[in-house]
């Protein structure tokens, strides 16, 4: 009895070959599917990240694009620009606009890419006392450079970095962000209206005469 009872007891105390590689297989089954599902939920947060850092972009290319398809007495360099226009933000007063567009310090080391607007009253052509807007386009940017391309009479056609009088055929954006920042800025040349017809459309409710 001794004998048959001490073989029972050392054939229970550890696990047999198969035993331990049917547990391997199932650590390792289940260390794979662990890590797909990781890789995947880090695949939808950076897809969300990405998506979410586009919006601003969208909507800084998109009032760029309005306000200086319409610009007028466009001057600026590769750093900063200014023009009028008769593009209005939504919700804000229909007229002209002198724009400032550029860098601006955001006190973290960094730069906010703002636009300076101010309403012009066409009956004396003077800066009306309100309103004042100050939009912040896009948080934290590392730069932006301006281009203004022009044709000229001996029918070269070039961009320059600055331009101080008249009116660029066409004017390119570009930001840059910091390194490791998951946003992008596609690239962005606008066709000036008024480089062709050497005019701008008087808006609504604004004595343009």
């Amino acid at each position: 009895m001794r004998k048959e009872f001490a073989a029972r007891s050392s054939g229970d105390a550890g696990f047999t070959l198969i035993e331990m590689l049917v547990s391997l297989a199932l650590l390792a089954l289940i260390s794979a599917t662990l890590i797909q599902m990781i890789n995947g939920a880090r695949r939808a947060l950076n897809f969300a990240d990405r998506t979410n850092s586009a919006v601003p972009i969208m909507n800084a290319q998109n009032y760029l694009h309005n306000a200086l398809i319409h610009a007028l007495g466009v001057a600026g360099d590769s750093d900063h620009i200014a023009f009028t226009t008769s593009y209005a933000p939504l919700g804000a007063y229909q007229g002209l606009y002198r724009v400032s567009i550029g860098p601006s310090p955001n006190g973290h080391g960094g730069f906010d890419l703002v636009a300076e607007q101010e309403l012009v009253r066409q009956e004396t052509n003077t800066p009306a006392a309100t309103p004042h807007l100050r939009s912040r386009l896009i948080e934290n940017i590392a730069g932006v450079s301006f281009s203004y391309f022009t044709k000229h009479d001996e029918g070269e056609d070039s961009w320059q970095s600055d331009w101080i009088s008249g009116m660029p055929t066409m004017i390119s954006v570009d930001v840059r962000f910091p390194r490791n920042d998951v946003r992008r800025w596609q690239p962005m040349i606008v066709s000036i209206a008024a480089a062709d017809t050497n005019g701008i459309r008087c808006p609504n409710r604004v004595n343009c005469g």
